[in-house]
């Protein structure tokens, strides 16, 4: 089992790390063998991550929403942007749970971090180009609703420019220097 790992993932330890949390999942809460699952070890770390996401089922959408805010995502954020807060509560758990998120808690603020950059582009990049772009005209107009004089002006502009609303991104662009 070592040779293989090591062979399908040239060393890479994150790829490696990842492997290896599929392969321990306890084998009651999984009907494959140890050898069922060698065979079915993703091919790289990128599909290993997608693979990860699509076993959350709908907790993947929350995930991706919160790959459109990036790396750090204040609950807050989140809560002003997704209305069915019991979906968002269940799926926060999940993901937290599955180790796709953590949640870190300071002075009272809830925020919550992709365990790696890699895990957040993954979910950043399996949405569709339409429903991102609304995701991130979404994600501006509640950042300049919610949290305007928080959030600097170039991040705003950048979901803007995501939405491709290129007008309000030229004008936060232009606010901000």
């Amino acid at each position: 089992i070592i040779r293989e790992l090591v062979k399908r993932t040239d060393g890479n330890p994150l790829y490696i790390e990842e492997l290896m949390r599929n392969l321990t999942t306890p084998l009651s809460s999984c009907d494959k063998s140890i050898e069922e699952r060698m065979l079915s070890i993703p091919g790289s770390l990128q599909a290993s991550f997608t693979a990860r996401l699509d076993s959350v089922g709908h907790a993947k959408q929350i995930a991706q929403i919160a790959a459109c805010v990036g790396r750090n995502v204040p609950y807050e954020l989140l809560k002003s942007i997704i209305t069915n807060h019991e979906l968002l509560y269940e799926s926060l758990d999940q993901l937290v749970e599955s180790e796709i998120l953590t949640r870190n808690t300071n002075q009272g603020t809830v925020e919550y971090h992709f365990k790696h950059a890699l895990l957040r582009d993954s979910a950043h990049d399996s949405i569709l180009k339409k429903p991102r772009q609304i995701y991130h005209g979404e994600i501006a107009r509640h950042l300049v609703r919610n949290f305007s004089g928080r959030i600097p002006d170039e991040m705003i502009a950048l979901h803007y420019a995501e939405a491709q609303e290129f007008e309000s991104a030229a004008d936060y662009f232009t606010r901000a220097g």
